[in-house]
């Protein structure tokens, strides 16, 4: 087996490798220290052979027994071996299992791991497992580019609404993940300039900084810059109105929106707490938007709570954001 596997190796043959690698497996003199770097290296030569399922099978038992090569590729070998031999759910079971452990022990699970076990749920289009590794790698790894992710994906599968969208696109604002023309350009298509003056124009202004935006794409600005002195000046007035007893939820829900836009957090808190203590509130999207302006004034276990109560098709993006309060809690080590 030894000699099949040399002549391979001299011959840049992976196929007659793995034949090699086979043979002295099904030897069995192969030392029980060397077994798993066997195991490992005929997974290898079967995945560069095209063999997927026959690389994913000596790949798991090497990494069952314990084997870890120092380029630490076991791990996204055997999860792509799975996927390219049509068994996505081996993938995502195997990582499932690490990332348990990693959570039962009280460590911080690898990144590998989550971006694999966010791959495998991905592939699946399944929107709830997504959305659960999508808000650990965000919370555990926070950059502009794995919120870009991580919010991405959320954005692909669940298929939100503009007014839902729109709690997604501030997430990727405040984190840096708004990366190119249709992030900006779909964020001002979810944010109502007629309601939020200023919100759109942050966004657009944003945008032409970062030459992401030109002025033929946001040919609205003039009008919308316009309209935000007098909607300023009308904010006592709508904060006032709100705080009567006689306001309905609905409205005291939108004043809490005006205010969230101008990112006065404290006000949208109070306004969102005087909301859900109305009859008739639409309860997830002002739990929604309260744990937002809770999380901005960094009331991280607070906007954790509010946001658990979140159900419904808020619930992936409420995930994300109770995700952002925890990295900004526990900052990444």
């Amino acid at each position: 087996g030894e000699m099949t596997r040399n002549v391979g190796v001299l011959m840049n043959d992976p196929a007659m490798q793995h034949k090699g690698l086979v043979m002295m497996l099904d030897s069995g003199q192969t030392s029980p220290e060397s077994l798993g770097q066997i195991q490992y290296l005929a997974g290898v030569t079967a995945y560069q052979s095209g063999k997927y399922d026959v690389a994913a099978r000596y790949l798991q038992q090497s990494f069952d027994g314990g084997y870890r090569d120092t380029q630490n590729m076991i791990q996204p070998l055997l999860a792509d071996s799975y996927k390219r031999s049509n068994n996505p759910q081996a993938a995502l079971a195997m990582v499932q299992k690490e990332l348990e452990a990693a959570k039962a022990s009280g460590t911080k699970p690898s990144e590998t791991s989550i971006r694999s076990a966010l791959q495998a749920s991905y592939d699946a289009k399944q929107l709830a497992p997504s959305t659960e590794y999508a808000a650990m790698l965000a919370q555990y790894y926070p950059s502009p580019a794995s919120w870009n992710i991580s919010t991405s994906i959320v954005r692909q599968l669940a298929s939100l609404q503009n007014a839902e969208n729109l709690d997604l696109m501030r997430l990727m604002y405040v984190t840096g993940a708004m990366k190119d023309k249709r992030d900006y350009l779909e964020y001002l298509q979810n944010v109502d300039p007629r309601a939020f003056p200023g919100e759109a124009v942050k966004i657009m202004d944003q945008g032409l900084a970062k030459n992401l935006l030109t002025q033929a794409d946001v040919p609205d600005r003039g009008n919308s810059a316009g309209r935000v002195a007098a909607d300023k000046a009308s904010l006592p007035a709508t904060e006032r109105d709100a705080l009567k007893p006689a306001a309905t939820a609905a409205q005291v829900t939108g004043a809490g929106d005006v205010f969230l836009s101008y990112e006065d957090y404290p006000k949208a808190e109070t306004l969102y707490k005087a909301a859900l203590a109305k009859p008739g509130v639409d309860a997830n999207k002002a739990n929604l938007r309260l744990g937002m302006a809770q999380a901005m004034q960094g009331k991280a276990a607070d906007a954790q709570a509010t946001l658990a109560k979140v159900t419904g098709t808020r619930a992936p993006v409420a995930k994300l954001w109770a995700a952002y309060a925890a990295s900004k809690a526990t900052p990444a080590s």
